[in-house]
């Protein structure tokens, strides 16, 4: 039977210094935004920092970067102790990543006339694909 860690281990893990910094990445307004009237950050990655904090016990102190990088960057350096990440290899060297909690999926967005239907098909010499 495993034992599970005593709540001090926890908070001496994820929060060492008595606050958790959460790094939030506002590249994805899905994830992560301003709120437009108070200028804070606001969203799902907001949310669970402050829901882990606040099973931890210890305040929750944001730290928002405009870009994904910026926010590894922070977790990295231990300037901040979580962070809410995709799952990228080369990104994640040297952190560890949880279970995902969302999966986002993306598609194509394509004139009705183009002979592009199904993922599949893109994949295929002369077809350009712009970001």
């Amino acid at each position: 039977m495993t034992q599970q860690p005593t709540p001090s281990a926890l908070v001496s893990t994820f929060a060492p210094g008595g606050a958790l910094r959460a790094s939030i990445n506002l590249g994805n307004p899905i994830l992560a935004h301003r709120d437009p009237a108070s200028g804070e950050p606001a969203g799902v990655s907001v949310d669970l920092a402050r829901e882990f904090g606040r099973r931890l016990g210890v305040p929750v102190e944001l730290l928002a970067f405009e870009r994904a990088a910026l926010s590894v960057d922070a977790v990295r350096a231990e300037r901040a102790d979580i962070g809410f990440f995709a799952v990228d290899p080369a990104r994640g060297e040297g952190l560890r990543f949880t279970a995902p909690y969302v999966l986002i999926e993306g598609s194509y967005l394509v004139p009705e006339r183009a002979p592009v239907a199904e993922n599949g098909q893109v994949d295929r010499e002369g077809t350009r694909i712009s970001v």
